[in-house]
């Protein structure tokens, strides 16, 4: 009993680094913007691999068989269509790591990790956030630029402090950009709204941390996520209710003390930008933020129509949306149809109605959470972002999945979804 507690500790441990070393390397701002010289980020990208490859021990003919599909379209799509080959093998080789994390570890493992390492992420950004309002001089320290050196930021490897923004700011976490940033906390969120009780102190640190990203995008889902909140039963149910009622109490009066802060268009701010593309001709009609989401959801639909069976390829994809988009094609589901074609595509998509189902026994609650992972996805292109990804796939074919190296400590995760 001794040895199987301290190799359920072991194993625990090991796959919350695995967790936060995939979501380093996918997503962090030091490699996003080769602050780690890409050569050092491969390396870390096999290290991975190794650490994860003895954790495999069997899987289903379907886990073995659908990502090979998808890796073989994504190669057939880029050599049809011309277009990066380096980046379809970086794909693949994305693909082929995060499906042995998923056969090694089985998702319910993979899925309570992840929530402990965002648990992680939130607070140091909150505190470092807070630090940095207290002690303005830390935006000396530890400089870095991004790729196209237009901005420095302070870096303290989990967390970047954009040094060209003053007072709050806007919270990146330890990723590139405040969009990317709470398009991972807002997995998270799912996961932990979809359990029979929830915990409500992840619930409001990941809230405030989505707040504090100031991102449109996370504000949108984050008003889903509390519509989700609202109509799900939990064992702690009243606890549940008064707390959402507490919320929408907060925010009317912090908008109706601070309508300026977030609804003015005079400045850049979180909803004015909006308005703005509503009520100005001028700004309507000029390539926006606003203009680019627009763009970036409707044209892939446009490029799949005309291309189904291979998509257009990457480059092509790029260079027909850059005069529109300005290169931020950001909506991430579409991106797979118009890109790789209607094989791929349908694999995501079918992998995120897997995953609902998984969440979730309502027919309601699936259409609402699929709609909250279509919206957080939108906000980049998390095409070659195998953390994402690994959401996309991580429940396709794992009925029938067999994995002893986690059988001494996986839950039931299913038995805390929502009913």
């Amino acid at each position: 009993m001794v040895n199987t507690m301290i190799k359920h500790k072991k194993s625990i441990s090991h796959l919350d680094f695995v967790v936060l070393l995939l979501l380093f390397l996918s997503g962090s701002f030091l490699t996003s913007n080769d602050i780690i010289p890409p050569t050092i980020t491969k390396i870390i990208w096999i290290v991975l691999g190794a650490m994860v490859i003895f954790k495999f021990k069997t899987a289903a003919f379907s886990q073995i068989v659908i990502p090979a599909v998808l890796c073989i379209f994504v190669f057939l799509s880029t050599l049809v269509n011309q277009g990066n080959l380096l980046t379809s093998l970086f794909i693949c080789i994305q693909v082929v790591i995060i499906s042995i994390i998923i056969c090694g570890y089985g998702y319910r493992s993979i899925f309570n990790s992840y929530s402990k390492v965002m648990v992680f992420l939130c607070a140091f950004s909150l505190i470092m956030t807070c630090v940095f309002l207290l002690f303005p001089v830390l935006n000396n320290l530890f400089r870095v630029s991004n790729i196209n050196n237009t901005a420095t930021f302070s870096n303290f490897i989990f967390f970047v402090k954009n040094n060209n923004e003053y007072g709050l700011g806007r919270n990146c976490g330890m990723f590139w950009e405040p969009g990317a940033f709470q398009t991972f906390i807002c997995f998270a969120m799912i996961l932990e709204i979809t359990k029979k009780k929830i915990n409500l102190f992840r619930i409001i640190l990941f809230s405030i941390t989505i707040i504090s990203t100031f991102s449109t995008t996370g504000y949108f889902a984050l008003i889903l996520i509390y519509v989700f909140l609202l109509f799900k039963t939990y064992e702690n149910n009243k606890q549940v209710k008064l707390y959402i009622v507490g919320v929408f109490a907060i925010v009317a009066v912090l908008l109706i003390t601070n309508y300026e802060y977030f609804f003015s268009t005079s400045g850049y701010t979180v909803f004015g930008k909006l308005l703005l593309y509503r009520d100005s001709s001028a700004y309507h009609n000029r390539v926006s933020s606003v203009s680019i989401r627009i763009s970036a959801v409707i044209e892939p639909i446009f490029i799949f129509f005309r291309n189904p069976v291979f998509g257009v390829g990457d480059v092509a994809f790029r260079e027909l949306l850059y005069e529109s988009t300005l290169g931020v094609t950001s909506c991430t589901l579409l991106n797979w149809f118009a890109i790789y074609g209607i094989v791929p595509g349908l694999i995501i998509v079918f992998g995120i109605i897997k995953l609902t189902n998984k969440l979730s026994n309502k027919v309601f609650a699936r259409i609402l959470l699929f709609a909250i992972i279509f919206v957080v996805t939108m906000s980049e292109n998390f095409i070659s972002n195998a953390a994402i990804t690994m959401f996309f796939i991580s429940t396709l074919g794992e009925k029938k999945f067999s994995f002893k190296a986690t059988a001494t400590y996986d839950y039931n995760y299913k038995s805390e979804m929502v009913k």
